[in-house]
Formats: structure tokens, sequence, C-alpha cells
């Protein structure tokens, strides 16, 4: 048995989402592996960033 109970009228759910940065692989120099970063987003920033 789950020794958690979740009660769904005193909790507080915020949207949050993972991104991965990345430099563009054709601007790295051959033979090396792009550098990246993970970013997270939540709440108003969710669904903003735009892929180029």
């Amino acid at each position: 048995m789950d020794p958690y109970v979740i009660v769904h009228d005193r909790c507080n759910f915020v949207d949050q989402q993972t991104l991965k940065l990345q430099e563009a692989p054709d601007l790295v120099p051959v033979g090396e592996l792009p550098r990246h970063m993970l970013l997270v987003a939540d709440r108003f920033l969710v669904n903003r960033a735009v892929p180029v």
C-alpha cells in the first residue's frame, strides 16, 4: 500500500516544461560535439519558447 495519499483539494499543481538548448551543429568545429544545457520553465513560461 502506498504511504502517500494525494488530496487533490489541498494540492497546488504547476505546469512545467524541460527544454534542451543546443548549439547549431553547423557552427561547431569538425570533430566536436555541440554543447547543450537543460532549462526548466514553469507556470507562464511553459510553451513560450519557439524553436528556430
